[in-house]
Order: structure tokens, then sequence, then C-alpha cells
């Protein structure tokens, strides 16, 4: 199954990602979220929304947060908004003002979850084998969790990283480089230019993936843009690959099936983002468990058809059900199959002779 079918059941969306994390093309986006699944807890509320942060960067930069206009705008509007009025109160240049701002967001976000917290979603994220995660948040928390098996990339670096190490694409910036983070309106603007390598790259990734969203709300722009781009813009044929989008969302009150919304996404609620990680890990052991058991048939049945004695050579012309068996196999799994074939043709005519006969 390449595709989730329009109205998938819960055990298929689950399933569909575990299928899609073997096959080695499972991305994810996480999102702010993640970042306060992993941190807070009923004490504390250590990681900060976007909202949050740009109130607490004001109030460090002695900026009036309340008197900035803040009705119907978004958060760069907000954040631009900050370093024009840190701009006219201190007598500094604008870009001076923006790049204080990016400081203040940098020291903000330098948060690190608890041992316990630490090895909890690291096995989550592990267990959910990604093959690239990209990020809107500016904080290392991810790359905490995945120690030694990730590498942080930036807003300018390429969705790239060496074999066996997940590559974590900071969207908007790495709190380690503040210049680079992207918070303000005119930041923004430079994410849509013509053939900007982001934009395309995001795109492309989308479409040759099954991408996961969890906790994000699907409110980044560019993001948007992507997923658009990945369905109209960078049309082709049909996929022989696992491809959708799905997003996990958090709701008190989570509906049992999932569902699409209007552009086409999965929807699959959850009480919470912890609850989804243990629902999805039994399925993706039971999914594992049986991959191996294929595994050890399909080397079975290797072995058979590289030296097949007339028992078997008669099973597959008299035995319907042994021959219709046989051929799914050969069909799902015909690449692991192939090369004993290629190796040795004569033996593959002989093999199609003694069918004949």
């Amino acid at each position: 199954m390449f595709r989730l079918p329009a109205e998938p059941t819960r055990q298929e969306v689950l399933a569909f990602i575990s299928e899609s994390a073997s096959f080695g093309n499972l991305g994810t986006f996480l999102g702010a979220g993640f970042s306060k699944a992993v941190l807070n807890d009923e004490h504390n509320e250590i990681a900060l929304s976007w909202g949050q942060l740009l109130e607490q960067a004001s109030i460090k930069m002695n900026v009036d947060y309340d008197s900035i206009w803040k009705i119907g705008v978004g958060y760069p509007d907000i954040a631009s908004g900050i370093c024009a009025l840190h701009s006219a109160t201190t007598g500094c240049e604008y870009a001076k003002s923006l790049s204080q701002l990016k400081r203040e967001i940098a020291a903000l976000t330098s948060w690190y979850p608890d041992k316990e917290k630490r090895e909890t979603f690291s096995r989550y994220l592990e267990c959910l084998s990604p093959s690239w995660i990209i990020t809107t948040n500016y904080d290392l928390i991810i790359e905490s969790l995945l120690t030694g098996k990730s590498t942080p990339l930036g807003p300018n670096d390429s969705l790239s990283s060496p074999k066996g190490i997940i590559p974590v694409f900071h969207l908007h910036g790495l709190r380690t480089n503040p210049e680079e983070i992207i918070i303000a309106q005119e930041d923004y603007v430079a994410l849509f230019r013509p053939s900007e390598y982001r934009q395309i790259k995001l795109a492309l990734t989308i479409k040759e993936s099954t991408t996961l969203l969890l906790g994000y709300g699907l409110g980044d722009v560019n993001v948007l843009t992507a997923l658009d781009w990945s369905r109209n813009v960078f049309k082709g044929e049909e996929a022989n690959y696992p491809n959708d989008v799905v997003q996990v969302l958090r709701k008190d009150n989570p509906k049992e099936e999932p569902y699409r919304d209007k552009n086409g996404i999965v929807i699959l609620e959850t009480e919470d983002i912890s609850k989804f990680f243990e629902e999805f890990m039994v399925v993706r052991e039971e999914l594992l468990k049986d991959e191996e058991k294929e595994r050890k048939a399909l080397k079975k049945l290797a072995a058979e058809l590289d030296d097949p004695d007339s028992s078997m050579i008669d099973k597959f012309i008299d035995d319907k059900d042994f021959r219709s068996d046989m051929l799914k196999i050969l069909s799902k799994f015909s690449i692991h199959l192939v090369s004993g074939f290629v190796s040795e043709p004569p033996r593959v005519l002989r093999r199609l002779q003694l069918l004949r006969e």
C-alpha cells in the first residue's frame, strides 16, 4: 500500500507510518508542541510558545509588549513591531534591534530535558525511525534525544547528512547561530524568492516521503506552500513508494478514527503526544516481528528457488494456491530475489524448460 485510503482506520494509519519507516522514507515535522511535550508537565512550563517567546524577549529588551498591535496580525509582524518600537525608543538602527531580538530568542530557548524525559522520548524517536526531521523550533531538544544519531542543520544548509545520521533541519534557524534565526516579517520575505533552494527542497522532500506532523499546527506559510507545491507543481507518475501526509493532533476528547481535512491531510487525534508514541510502538513492534518472519520465509524461498527439486516444480504447476502464494512473494520481494536469477541465467532457462515440460 503506497497511499492510505480515503477513509483509513486508526490501525491502517499506524501501520502505514511503520511501513514507511521500514521502507526508509518516513520524514517528520516537529513543532513547538513536541518541545512542550518533552519539557513541560503539570508543575513546570519550561518550553514557551512563539507568542510567549516574543513577550519574554520584549521584556528583556525593555519594550512595552502590550503597546504593540496584535489583533489580526501574525507573530512575524509582532516581532517586527518589537524591533520598530525598540529602535524608536533607543535611537539605534532597526537592524541592530532585530539582531538583539534574535539574541534574546536564542538565550530564551536554551532548554534541555531531564534524564527521565530524555530516555523516554529518545526511545520514542528511535522507534519511529525517521529518515529526516524538519522543525520550526530554535532549540536543540531533538538533537539531545538523538545524541550521536543526528546532526543539526540551519536554514542555509543543505538537507543532507552522512549515512546513518538523521538530518534535523531547523527551518527557522538554530539558537546557536542567532543571526540566522527567522522571526520577523522581513526574514520571511527572503524565503519566497524564485527558485529558493529551501522551498523547492521542502516540496520535493514531502513529495518523495511519508510526512508525519507532530506538535505542529500547520500555521507556517512556507510549509503550507511546500505541501501545495508537492501536489500541484511537482506532479508526476503514480508513486511507487509510501507517500502521504499524517498530522497527529492533540485533543482533549480525541476522535477514535482518523479523517482527512480539506487539504487531504490525514488527521490522527490523540490526548497526548506520548500516548500516540506508546500506541505506535505496539503496532511497530508487531510489524517488525512480521517483517522478520517474512525475511526468514524469503530466505528459505530463495534457497529453494536456487536449486528446486522436481517435487517443488510439480507442486508449482499443479497446486494453484501454492503457485499463487509464491507469485505474491516474488512480486512483493522481486528486488531481493532477482540477483539469484541474474547470476545464473542457464539455470533459469533450465527451470523454465522443466516448467514447460
